[in-house]
């Protein structure tokens, strides 16, 4: 999806359930929304670089 588009989605995403929302890019015109336990993984399985994060709105996580 697009990058605009994929703000979009974690803005809605988030207003929705107030959870922590991340896009990174996954290639060069390709963007993914993933909340905060899918970060935490992939961070955790070493295959993510931080700097993929292009934008991130934070809630309240448990």
């Amino acid at each position: 999806m697009t990058k605009q588009y994929a703000i979009d989605k974690a803005k809605i995403y988030f207003r929705e359930s107030n959870r922590s929302y991340f896009v990174i890019q996954t290639n060069p015109n390709e963007y993914e929304v993933i909340d905060k336990p899918e970060l935490e993984k992939a961070m955790a399985e070493g295959g993510f670089r931080r700097d993929s994060i292009v934008f991130s709105i934070e809630g309240e996580d448990e």
